[in-house]
């Protein structure tokens, strides 16, 4: 059985293809360019840092990234013993997996905080945000609130000059959450019983490839499309034209 974690369910939504190769295809996934391996490293500074404003926390970031059970039942063991603040907690309810970046636990009833390098909070960190809810809840665990913590200017030089508190911001979405609740039961089924097809759905290439995130199965699923449905699709697009290109899909 696959299992769906946060960012495929965010794929998933993106372009159910995408997430049908990221499942059954991921030796075929896109090399990472120089400028995302750049932003994967500061968004995982900046989760560190924002760890820094709830002092005292256990780290649980799982061994592997698909000790999917193991991991959940560690952070269930700890979340019994009491009041605790745990990093990077993993829940599982069926195939649906999540990993919170922060969970403060009070009185039995979770606080939950998800940590985004972003200056405003975005639809897809909604949507995974969302998926992380209804996770967590259909486990068992009772959710008091949910928040984007995001800071308020680039982090790349911060020296300590500055109270922590001042460079981030902590949005509560909950009652935005709560709202998506059947939406996300409803496309995560959905996502499930796809992955289970023998081949891939059939989408055309089109905007939703590079929206909110250039896919990463460009080369297999752009393979056949022919320069004139391409052009068709970047027009005068510049920053598609140089993802195309950082692809190798379009020539130089």
């Amino acid at each position: 059985m696959a299992h769906i974690s946060k960012s495929a369910f965010v794929r998933g939504i993106q372009c159910t293809k995408q997430l049908y190769y990221y499942k059954n295809n991921y030796n075929q996934r896109d090399a990472l360019t120089e400028s995302q391996r750049v932003s994967f490293k500061r968004g995982a500074d900046v989760g560190i840092l924002a760890q820094q404003l709830f002092l005292g926390g256990k780290d649980l970031t799982p061994a592997s990234p698909w000790q999917y059970k193991q991991s959940a039942n560690i952070t269930r063991h700890y979340l019994q013993q009491g009041d605790i603040t745990l990093y990077e907690a993993s829940f599982l309810y069926d195939s649906l997996y999540a990993i919170m970046d922060i969970v403060v636990s009070t009185d039995g009833s979770l606080s939950l905080y998800e940590v985004k390098n972003t200056r405003s909070v975005k639809e897809q960190h909604l949507l995974d945000a969302a998926f992380q809810y209804y996770v967590i809840n259909q486990a068992g665990y009772t959710i008091n609130n949910i928040s984007i913590v995001y800071p308020t200017q680039n982090l790349e030089d911060y020296n300590g000059d500055i109270p922590l508190a001042d460079l981030f911001v902590m949005e509560d979405i909950t009652n935005i959450v709560i709202e998506r609740q059947s939406d996300i039961e409803k496309s995560s089924q959905y996502q499930v019983d796809m992955l289970s097809a023998p081949a891939p759905p059939v989408i055309k290439i089109g905007n939703q490839c590079f929206k909110p995130y250039a896919c990463d199965f460009m080369k297999i699923c752009w393979g056949n499309s022919t320069l004139e449905n391409i052009n068709a699709i970047i027009l005068d697009d510049e920053d598609k034209r140089a993802v195309l290109l950082g692809k190798q899909i379009l020539p130089a």
